[in-house]
């Protein structure tokens, strides 16, 4: 669970994106994270349910303005109960912080996106030990948040070298090793998402 006390990763929907896509010079960094969570479990690796919406096709899909079918699966395991990442939930809280977020940035004439807006106020509300992304434009919120975590690029700490390998699965005790879980989660439904709610902290107030 997200709330056990373990550090929290947080990933701008550019990250998955770019795992999609298979980007080269980022894949050994991504690929290195997501199987440090699997095989560790020392941290967790999470982002807000509207990357579902964010990450909606390939670069190759979106050049060839075809879908492919293969694409839309390996997109679908990133949500599925057993992938490495998280996913948080949107709501009323969240969206205030958002708000200030972009109020605060435009009285400095910064410009925030509304999608870039809910992604940092999700990991301003969980308290993150690092936030993840490929947009620079977005460190100078630093200042700004309420928690100020460092905004950096995905680096692993020992990247995976081999490109594409499979979505590394986290493992409970209860579960088969990692290498079974991978075969098992192909047989997952394709629309099959894990979804964390927090509770409201008391001791937060919106601004």
């Amino acid at each position: 669970m997200l709330t056990d006390g373990k550090p929290i990763v947080y990933w701008d929907a550019c990250v998955p994106l770019s795992y999609i896509n298979e980007t080269t010079d980022r894949l050994p960094h991504i690929e290195g994270i997501m199987t440090e969570v699997a095989q560790k479990q020392e941290f967790h690796l999470a982002t807000s349910v509207i990357s579902i919406v964010e990450v909606a096709w390939a670069k190759m899909e979106q050049d060839g303005k075809i879908l492919d079918l293969d694409t839309e699966a390996r997109i679908a395991k990133l949500w599925q109960v057993g992938s490495p990442i998280e996913l948080v939930e949107y709501f009323e809280e969240i969206g205030e912080k958002a708000k200030r977020l972009m109020r605060i940035g435009m009285t400095k004439g910064w410009r925030l996106k509304p999608l870039d807006a809910i992604h940092l106020a999700t990991a301003d509300h969980m308290k993150v030990s690092r936030f993840d992304t490929y947009d620079g434009a977005l460190t100078k919120y630093e200042e700004i948040t309420e928690t100020h975590f460092p905004i950096v690029e995905p680096n692993a700490s020992q990247p995976v070298l081999a490109l594409t390998a499979p979505l590394p699965v986290v493992a409970t005790p209860t579960e088969a090793p990692v290498e079974a879980a991978v075969e098992e989660l192909a047989s997952y439904p394709v629309r099959s998402i894990r979804k964390i709610q927090f509770p409201e902290d008391e001791s937060e107030t919106s601004e």
